[in-house]
């Protein structure tokens, strides 16, 4: 079962705004916590220590520092964009612990949009890393923490 950002009452978010990489990267990413910490598999010829080749025919060729585990990588270009759908799709609930905003200090008349405005803003001020860091720990499974 995946857990929701409201599952832990600690979760607050990072208080140091990370750089954004320099325009034209599109790093690659672990596609299950979004580190940039990962590795993949290559050969390289010992004798001259040039790389001849990688390994990609599947998940044991990549490596995620982070999760500690094997895991298939993503360029963070395609990471955030499943980020932002998923964002798009977040309830008003998870928007009041994200953004710290309360839907009922807004006006319902037009159906909170004033208050899906404002999350919104405040979701587009953050930067890549901040962003994901809250849907990592919105979406990760919980179950095996300890």
């Amino acid at each position: 079962m995946i857990g929701n950002i409201h599952d832990t009452p600690d979760f607050k978010l990072p208080e140091i705004r990370n750089e954004e990489p320099p325009a034209g990267k599109d790093p690659w990413r672990c596609e299950e916590c979004g580190s940039k910490d990962v590795q993949q598999r290559a050969w390289v010829d010992i004798n001259d220590e040039e790389n001849i080749s990688y390994d990609d025919s599947g998940r044991d060729d990549y490596y995620c520092h982070h999760c500690d585990e094997h895991n298939y990588l993503v360029l963070e270009s395609e990471l955030m964009k499943k980020i932002e759908e998923w964002w798009k799709q977040t309830d008003f609930e998870t928007m009041e612990v994200i953004t710290g905003l309360v839907q009922d200090d807004f006006d319902p008349a037009d159906g909170y949009q004033a208050f899906v405005d404002a999350c919104e803003g405040k979701w587009n001020s953050l930067g890549v890393e901040e962003k994901i860091h809250i849907w990592h720990e919105s979406t990760r499974d919980k179950s095996n923490d300890d």
